[in-house]
């Protein structure tokens, strides 16, 4: 019953990755709110050059780190407040389930700090405008050059 719970949150998530595929190739990936690592590994077999997934549950990144072990593709537990990660790092910075993100500028400035100066964030919340649930409202962002 866990491993059926677990594939129909990876189905939730999926579309909004399919739907960036040509963001993805050669990229540099952070995904905020991994999980156990299954949008991750999605994300290295588009091409990615380097996934991080962080989640703050250390129960969840060891089983991500179990599942899926591969050169390119590294879990880490991080609380969502102060990202242990360097400065314009990432090409490309995923929130899948950003709802709580959206009006934290705490975390906003986490992500553009980690964020290249040409790269994209994408934040996934609910739409209250469709009945169907997994339906998401993409937000791409770049910041002005004023960083």
């Amino acid at each position: 019953m866990e491993e059926q719970a677990l594939l129909d949150a990876w189905y939730i998530r999926l579309p909004r990755y399919v739907l960036i595929g040509d963001l993805i190739p050669n990229r540099r990936v952070l995904e905020v709110g991994c999980g156990e690592g299954a949008a991750c590994n999605f994300l290295a077999d588009r091409g990615a050059r380097y996934v991080c997934g962080i989640d703050a549950s250390v129960e969840a990144v060891e089983q991500a780190r179990r599942q899926h072990r591969r050169a390119g593709v590294e879990f880490r537990v991080m609380e969502r407040g102060r990202l242990e990660l360097d400065d314009a790092s990432f090409d490309l910075v995923l929130v899948p389930e950003g709802a709580e993100v959206v009006p934290d500028d705490g975390l906003l400035d986490e992500l553009r700090r980690v964020l290249r100066r040409d790269g994209h964030l994408l934040i996934a919340v609910p739409n209250g405008d469709r009945s169907v649930r997994v339906m998401s409202k993409t937000v791409c962002s770049t910041w002005a050059s004023s960083t």
